[in-house]
């Protein structure tokens, strides 16, 4: 080889290098602390590289490359989950965050910003919570609500037991709503009661001859609800998670309100979005939870009324249920 076949070759290998470099750069994603500590410092160690595992994945169209080690089995299972149903990137090169105290032995990082494809045009954003143990193993991930919506919805808490139900409340309402982001029918089939009641509000067209029916904000349609069991409703969220290629579920106007006589049921009433490759909607979804196991909460009632055909007054509530020893 002369010297000029040399100096291209060099010159090749080098570009590819830098290239490679400059790409790998533009996927890293570092997360810094705001409390420096042997176990902050693991822990922002190991989201960065976790996130920038994240990045480099859906950049390749790949799966994350995360050690064994580094992740619980619950976390690589949701993970592979989620990502199956659709992969997720950070945008940030830099994050700055604080480790907040889940309990006595983890911890997480709240408010991640994360972009996400929902067709072939668009992305949308959602913020990613990763859970930690003090030994800077990945324990759970999940989509949470807003930073300060979360933070508001804690502060509402009167004593130290109602903030920390309220914590064990969005923890649970996050995982929820991750849930059938990720499809995971197994999870959703542990947190609803055997006896759950199951209420859906479907808008229905009314037929022409029975237009005695029809009121002036209505049109031809009204809505039709429908109750269903646990069976029942699981096995038509299967049908569900079946035809749809993804699924984006994300809560707003949040609202947490503790029954009256038992302290341990609390009635969680929220604006709920759905997006999926085959349908979209927008609802009032209601749930009466059941904490007095709170390693294992229970939904008792489920219900769903469409925003559109729903007067705020009229939203279902727990105000609404008779609750029987």
């Amino acid at each position: 080889m002369n010297f000029c076949s040399r100096f291209l070759f060099i010159l090749m290998v080098t570009t590819c290098l830098v290239l490679g470099s400059v790409a790998f750069a533009q996927n890293r994603t570092t997360v810094i602390l705001s409390a420096s500590g042997e176990t902050e410092d693991l822990i922002s160690e190991r989201a960065s590289k976790i996130l920038t595992a994240m990045n480099l994945a859906e950049a390749k169209k790949t799966t994350p490359k995360i050690p064994s080690d580094w992740i619980s089995k619950n976390a690589a299972k949701t993970l592979k989950e989620v990502w199956n149903s659709r992969p997720f990137f950070s945008p940030e090169t830099e994050i700055r965050s604080n480790l907040l105290r889940r309990n006595d032995t983890d911890f997480e990082i709240r408010g991640i910003p994360v972009k996400m494809k929902t067709d072939a045009d668009s992305l949308a954003g959602e913020e990613l919570v990763l859970a930690f143990s003090a030994d800077g193993k990945l324990t759970n991930l999940f989509f949470g609500v807003e930073t300060e919506k979360y933070t508001a919805l804690i502060n509402q808490g009167v004593t130290v037991s109602d903030i920390r139900r309220r914590q064990i409340i969005l923890d649970f309402v996050e995982n929820f709503r991750t849930a059938y982001n990720r499809k995971d029918i197994s999870y959703l089939k542990t947190v609803f009661s055997d006896n759950a009641l199951i209420i859906v509000g479907n808008v229905v067209k009314v037929q022409k001859d029975n237009s005695d029916f029809l009121n002036e904000n209505l049109g031809e349609q009204k809505v039709e609800f429908i109750r269903q069991n646990k069976q029942e409703y699981m096995s038509s969220l299967e049908q569900v998670f079946k035809k749809n290629q993804f699924i984006k579920v994300g809560f707003d106007e949040i609202e947490i309100v503790q029954h009256r006589k038992y302290n341990s049921i609390y009635g969680v009433t929220l604006l709920q979005y759905w997006n999926s490759s085959a349908y979209s909607d927008k609802g009032y979804l209601f749930l009466m939870i059941d904490f007095r196991d709170e390693l294992k909460p229970l939904i008792h009632v489920r219900s769903w009324q469409p925003q559109k055909f729903t007067e705020p007054d009229s939203v279902i509530s727990l105000g609404d249920f008779e609750i029987i020893e």
